[in-house]
């Protein structure tokens, strides 16, 4: 299988992504944080759509951990070739997806083989025949995974991974025998001292438990009820008598206003005369303002608007047209022509020898009239058809690629007529302001503005002052003249005036004092609540409230009983809903043990074989990696792993081994596992070669350039490329 395109809508830091991948070796080449890793979770969210192996519609963590930055579509599609070319779309959110062969034009979204391992459809299963957990173990490695197994309780695949050891034949009865312990260990329903057991019992007890409250929860749900509903009473009644209390202060503060509002004769008092000499002097003190604002004065400042505004327009469209570099996507696109080309001629070429292959046989079986030279031929003739098939698929992506890169050149050409339109409309401004360069134009232009909207705001300011004295005049002169109306007066305040209102004095008093008696200490802003009066005994409606009080009290007690048991049925269900999510966690467990347990109970009575050839492959695998130094591979039962070194003939522990050879050794297993289980399948090394020193990396990258499958290597360094001796494609992350 070939992996050929993704398209990312979003997923992750990724919006709007186009990869092209080919055939062998592909180098995926980015810094930390660039996204490397969220681009295999593409990958694997392709195939499996995040979907757990299980019978019902779960996802793993990593759905909601991928969704889209942006807060846009979570959606992407893929394009593989096995030999047929597929297409495949999927939106991660609905999980919803479009699933065809395009050389048929076959609709395969519900195909059955896509339901294999899971609710989620997969198209993984559709190709490989494998679930999501076996794909990620044995065609996906990442940095430091050379630990093999981990509790011996996953899927039969990991299972598969027991090999015999040097001396002792692996037998798949032992294995069986081993999961059939765990499954025992899990234990039953019926036996309380398992896991299992003790979860039923658990759940026993809390159901139990919550029947008994539930018998009493109608009753309690009464006393809660009646509870609130008086001690909305009480609060309704504290809110009445504060209001009858505020009403009665209210009724104080309205007669003592009356009380003062007497206090004049003559329809006059003195503190009326008084606030109308003030407000005279407030207002003549106004008009000198004003008068001093109108005489002060300030120069004009210019500002080329029209021109600021141009070398703007101008800047900022430069800087579109900078952003995209077009020489840079017309340099790639002659690159990717020039490699199909070659492409292109090397399938001609094989072709050509599929025919020499098909005459070649021909001949002999005319010279020699032997049927068998009828074999070279057929092989000659299906060579030549691969190719044929190849050769017809890739022919147009040559003129698609030209087609783009004339259409980059147009554009780059009318990026150039623009910029000589725009320079030809900067040399008049070059020319009035005695400037060369766009940036000293801007910084003069710049200066202008600053020392304008200074002016601006300067007169702005102004304008505003002047507007807040003359609206002051105007209340002032309303509040004189109403003065001077109320106490018939034209002008300035005579002496006889004040006399008069002296004589008021003696009543003034006199009222003073009924207003401190109604006061009783407080304050006259205190007394008054700006409400309407409310009309109601104060003293009658608080000894009710009195009584409320204490009816509440007494019925507190049997309130809090029974919102107690009320919390203690809400803690019941949650426990209830705790245990029986870890007892599914168990009995998912539990169908996973059994599925291992049956499958290594049929494996046992049918061929045995297939352990030793996985043995075989990933031995015969470490050995070309590691350049002859060790070879074959042992390992017991409980997952303990030893490889023979062929210079001292002796068994090593895994343990034993260096961080690089240990990462050799498991990539060795994995690609061991690859062959038997998913044969063709694209492999995928994330940043795997970070312990590998260059001696290893440079005989493991030789290796796999020699493997007929497709590999993605993502990493952040260069060493891979410099080391790679092979041919090889490189995406840029």
């Amino acid at each position: 299988m070939i992996i050929k395109e993704l398209n990312i809508l979003g997923f992750g830091k990724f919006h709007d992504r186009h990869i092209m991948l080919q055939p062998g070796i592909n180098i995926i080449r980015g810094d930390n944080e660039s996204g490397k890793s969220t681009l295999y979770h593409v990958i694997e969210g392709m195939f499996y759509g995040f979907g757990k192996d299980q019978k019902r519609r779960a996802y793993t963590e990593d759905r909601a951990r991928f969704s889209p930055w942006d807060g846009g579509a979570y959606q992407g599609s893929m394009v593989v070739e096995d030999g047929d070319l597929f297409h495949l779309w999927r939106d991660f959110d609905s999980g919803a997806i479009r699933f065809t062969n395009r050389d048929t034009g076959e609709d395969l979204s519900d195909e059955p083989e896509l339901f294999t391992f899971s609710k989620v459809p997969q198209p993984g299963s559709y190709f490989f025949g494998v679930s999501r957990r076996v794909f990620s173990a044995s065609a996906a490695i990442g940095q430091r995974q050379a630990t093999v197994g981990d509790d011996g309780t996953e899927a039969i695949h990991k299972a598969l991974l027991d090999f015999e050891n040097q001396y002792d034949t692996y037998s798949p009865k032992d294995a069986a025998l081993s999961v059939k312990g765990q499954l025992d260990a899990l234990g039953s329903a019926k036996r309380k001292a398992t896991p299992l057991g003790k979860l039923y019992s658990e759940l026993d007890v809390v159901t139990a438990k919550k029947q008994e409250l539930l018998l009493r929860q109608g009753e309690d749900e009464t006393i809660v009820a009646n509870y609130l509903e008086l001690k909305k009473s009480v609060e309704l009644q504290e809110d009445f008598v504060r209001t009858l209390k505020a009403s009665n202060e209210q009724r104080d503060y309205d007669e003592i206003i009356h009380l003062q509002g007497q206090d004049n004769l003559g329809g006059g008092n003195f503190e009326d005369y008084l606030a109308i000499q003030k407000l005279q002097d407030q207002l003549q003190s106004i008009e000198s303002k004003l008068a001093a604002e109108a005489a002060e004065h300030t120069g004009e400042v210019y500002f080329d608007r029209e021109a600021y505004q141009t070398v703007e327009r101008i800047t900022s469209r430069l800087e579109e047209l900078n952003a995209v570099n077009n020489s840079r996507e017309i340099k790639i696109l002659q690159e990717d022509l020039k490699g199909m080309s070659r492409e292109l001629l090397i399938l001609k070429l094989k072709m050509a020898l599929g025919i020499l292959i098909s005459a070649a046989g021909i001949g002999l079986f005319l010279y020699r009239d032997n049927p068998f030279t009828l074999l070279l031929m057929a092989a000659g003739l299906l060579y030549f058809r691969q190719r044929w098939v190849a050769y017809r698929i890739k022919a147009k992506v040559p003129a698609r690629l030209e087609s783009r890169i004339k259409g980059y050149e147009l554009t780059s050409l009318k990026k150039t007529k623009e910029k000589k339109a725009m320079d030809h409309e900067l040399e008049a401004l070059f020319e009035k302001y005695e400037v060369t360069e766009l940036r000293e134009l801007r910084d003069i232009l710049g200066r202008q503005k600053l020392a304008y909207r200074d002016y601006m705001s300067k007169e702005n300011y102004k304008t505003s002052y002047r507007d807040s004295l003359t609206e002051e005049g105007h209340r002032i002169r309303e509040r004189l003249n109403a003065l001077l109306e109320t106490h018939h007066l034209t002008g300035a305040v005579d002496v006889e005036a004040l006399q008069v209102a002296a004589s008021a004095e003696a009543q003034y008093k006199h009222r003073q004092a009924m207003i401190a008696t109604m006061l009783r200490g407080r304050k006259l802003e205190d007394l008054n609540h700006h409400i309407h009066i409310v009309e109601g005994d104060y003293e009658s409606e608080n000894r009710t409230l009195t009584e409320l009080k204490l009816r509440l009290k007494g019925e507190q007690q049997g309130y809090l009983l029974a919102e107690k048991r009320q919390a203690m049925l809400k803690t019941l269900r949650e426990e209830e809903g705790r245990i029986q999510e870890a007892l599914n966690e168990l009995q998912d467990r539990h169908t996973h043990l059994n599925e291992a347990y049956q499958a290594l109970v049929t494996l046992s009575q049918g061929d045995a074989n297939y352990i030793a050839s996985l043995k075989e492959k990933a031995g015969a695998y470490f050995k070309a990696i590691t350049e002859g130094k060790y070879s074959a591979i042992a390992m017991d039962n409980h997952l303990k792993v030893k490889v023979l070194d062929e210079t001292s003939q002796r068994m090593v522990d895994v343990s034993d081994l260096s961080e690089g050879t240990a990462d050799q050794l498991f990539l060795a297993l994995r690609l061991g596992a690859a062959d038997c289980l998913i044969q063709g399948a694209p492999l995928i090394l994330d940043d795997h070669f970070i312990t590998y020193d260059d001696r290893r990396l440079k005989a493991t990258l030789n290796f796999l350039g020699t493997l007929n499958r497709q590999i993605l290597i993502f990493t952040a360094l260069d060493r891979e490329e410099q080391l790679l001796n092979t041919p090889y494609y490189k995406v840029s992350l």
